[in-house]
């Protein structure tokens, strides 16, 4: 017989034929490859099965199972009990996994020392890749800490030392869905140590069509989701679980296994409501004395509770072991960092990286966790040159920024200049010039005019603005560049029934709405309903006049993929800025609007006043270009009206406007590069 695997991968497959070569080939592809695969197929309809037995036939390492359906839990199960490796690894069998992660996460183990190690994942939906980093790297040994930095509740981006899972007996419960919560509450209760890594790679597929399509369905899901939330509290119960490891399965409950969808139905929610507040029963010692914890992307509060008096204080959350890991990387010679310090502006990300690849520079990228969630690189990570994605907490942003170490990069590329909602105001406010070198420095300023009020501060750095204006500024070295580059989507021609598209909040005290609002009653009046209108941010059906409300879909706040998505699908643009407003003045002299940027980039004309578009490129050519309010309507009339021939000389001058755009950004960062 001969040595055991150090790795025993268990693959359950139902009905995936068309996914496991690739799931196949990226195991095949392994740096390290002292494993076994153990394959369970749960009674698949499809060519599955064959598939498997002749990957059997051509290497040793792969064993093949085969049961009648009893679903994945059963199958891994089983699997389990035949695995010889040192360690176990998770891999569905319609995912993949990048080339060193199995080393990485063996590597990371056996030098911590520790039963699990846990690293990054990519989410793949609609064949659009998004690389999630959870960069808090750090070995941690209490459950409390190690639930919080856990990014899911799924067990394949991690792996499991075996020895551990056999003496706790730690399984996966059959029968229900949900199943990996409970086997990763209780591998991180009883393992010692967990080390968390950003190197090596899980590549995540979310497919459309899922087990929630069907009502009935979901009153299965709802029926699993409480079913598993008590069992996660009976654990809890069972093991005496503290007042901070109580906090933290409560937090993470919330996250993994109420679904967004199912918020809305209030008998559930009641249900969930019943189960969690059996963790809150705490005993007396933790009664008179407590501590508890609350993270937000820019501080972490510690409240601490003494014989019934509460104190709160803020800590700085900066996770050493990750800072480490990133200065660790290898940074090629002609790379530049871009940096985004708040959860917003991620539509520059991906024309601004196109232009610095395009110049012959590398890319790597540093973001807030929130932002990466909404996935601002997805549909043009496969066609940029970035080296890594990276997200983490703000302060550990911050941390990195002020080490000198980040003069290895040619530039840092702030992205934004003015923070939001934190104690720092400024990304000036924490750059020093003993940290940066002021001509490594680039900043976007969304804000012309706190740049002009602010020269001094700007003085020695590079600075880039979106719009193409002419700047009062004497001491400031800037630069126009619009970064109007979204992925390599196909230019759609003008549908059937024509689809009007908005960006922002749809609310009634905005005048600018009920301009548009008053502008639909009057096409609506006069029998020309036949379009629709698309509004991509917050607003409610009621806010509506009911006459109107059917033509509206309110999509409320997406991610950049189905924006862009949207976008692309859409027709018209109403950036519905109003010359009446003062406040809209600062789009012809202070700032831009997002929505320029997707006009360009996705060529969807738009309907816009005169007073504010020929500073950005519009005209009659390109867009419908109206004089006062009032003429709305017709606007909208026309456009609804409009032959799909004119439509598409339209978008054809919009491209030629946006190709014009990028040249002249092209060139003007070349010269703020050199």
């Amino acid at each position: 017989m001969g040595e055991a695997p150090k790795i025993s991968v268990i693959i359950p497959v139902y009905n995936t034929e068309k996914y496991l070569k690739k799931c196949f080939s990226s195991l095949f592809a392994q740096s390290f490859q002292d494993f076994e695969i153990i394959c369970v197929d749960d009674g698949s309809s499809d060519g599955s099965l064959r598939i498997l037995n002749e990957y059997a036939s051509r290497d040793s390492r792969i064993k093949v199972l085969s049961q009648k359906n009893a679903g994945q839990s059963v199958a891994r199960n089983r699997a389990l009990s035949l695995a010889m490796g040192e360690f176990i690894s998770f891999v569905d069998s319609d995912d993949y996994i990048s080339s060193d992660f199995l080393k990485s996460l063996y590597e990371a183990a056996c030098e911590n020392n520790a039963d699990i190690s846990i690293t990054s994942y990519n989410i793949i939906e609609k064949g659009s890749t998004m690389v999630r980093y959870d960069l808090d790297c750090s070995l941690e040994s209490l459950f409390e800490k190690k639930l919080p930095r856990v990014l899911n509740g799924m067990c394949c981006n991690k792996l499991f030392r075996r020895s551990f899972l056999e003496k706790y007996n730690i399984r996966f419960p059959e029968g229900i869905f949900y199943e990996d919560n409970l086997f990763l509450i209780k591998a991180l209760f009883f393992s010692d140590k967990v080390i968390f890594i950003n190197s090596g790679c899980y590549y995540y597929i979310k497919h459309s069509g899922s087990t929630t399509d069907t009502q009935r369905d979901e009153s299965v899901l709802k029926n699993n989701s409480l079913e598993m939330i008590k069992k996660i509290v009976d654990f809890c119960e069972e093991n005496k679980f503290g007042q901070q490891q109580r906090s933290s399965v409560r937090n993470f409950v919330k996250k993994s296994l109420i679904p967004e969808e199912f918020e809305e139905d209030k008998a559930y929610m009641a249900s969930v409501d019943i189960l969690l507040k059996r963790l809150y029963q705490i005993s007396i010692s933790d009664r008179l004395f407590s501590v508890t914890t609350e993270y937000t992307n820019f501080a972490k509060r510690q409240t601490i509770t003494a014989f019934g008096i509460k104190f709160a204080r803020k800590i700085k959350k900066t996770d050493e072991q990750f800072c480490k890991a990133f200065f660790k990387r290898k940074i090629e010679p002609q790379t530049i960092l871009f940096v985004e310090l708040n959860d917003s502006h991620g539509e520059v990300f991906p024309g601004f990286v196109k232009y610095v690849n395009d110049l012959g520079y590398g890319v790597d990228f540093l973001m807030l966790s929130n932002e990466a969630s909404e996935f601002p690189l997805a549909e043009s990570a496969n066609n940029l040159n970035i080296s890594g994605i990276f997200s983490c907490n703000f302060d550990t942003i911050v941390h990195i920024l002020q080490n000198r170490l980040i003069n290895k990069y040619d530039y840092v590329f702030f992205t934004s200049t003015v923070i939001y909602g934190a104690n720092w105001h400024n990304v000036l406010d924490v750059i020093k010039p003993h940290h940066i070198k002021n001509s490594k420095i680039i900043l976007t300023e969304h804000h012309i005019d706190i740049m002009r009020k602010n020269q001094e501060a700007y003085g020695g750095k590079k600075c880039v603005i979106l719009p193409d204006y002419k700047l009062d500024v004497e001491d400031v070295d800037y630069v126009f560049a619009n970064p109007h580059y979204f992925g390599d989507f196909k230019i759609t021609p003008k549908n059937d029934i024509p689809v009007f598209i908005l960006a922002g909040a749809l609310e009634p005290e905005r005048r600018n709405v009920k301009i548009l609002f008053d502008a639909l009653t009057f096409l609506v009046d006069n029998s020309n309903a036949n379009f629709r209108i698309v509004v991509i941010g917050r607003g409610e059906m009621d806010d509506i006049p009911e006459k109107i409300r059917p033509l509206f879909e309110i999509k409320g706040r997406v991610d950049y993929p189905t924006l862009y998505s949207e976008v692309n699908n859409a027709d018209f643009f109403l950036p519905l800025l109003d010359p009446e407003n003062p406040d809209h003045d600062r789009y012809i002299k202070d700032g831009t609007s997002g929505s320029f940027q997707l006009i360009y980039g996705f060529a969807k004309p738009c309907l816009i006043n005169k007073k504010f578009a020929g500073v950005h490129g519009f005209d009659s050519e390109n867009s419908i270009v109206y004089e006062q309010n009032s003429d709305l309507p017709q606007a909208m009339a026309d456009a609804i009206n409009m032959s799909k021939e004119e439509y598409e000389k339209k978008q054809t001058k919009l491209k030629e406007l946006a190709s014009d755009i990028y040249k002249k950004s092209l060139e003007n960062l070349r010269g703020l590069l050199k």
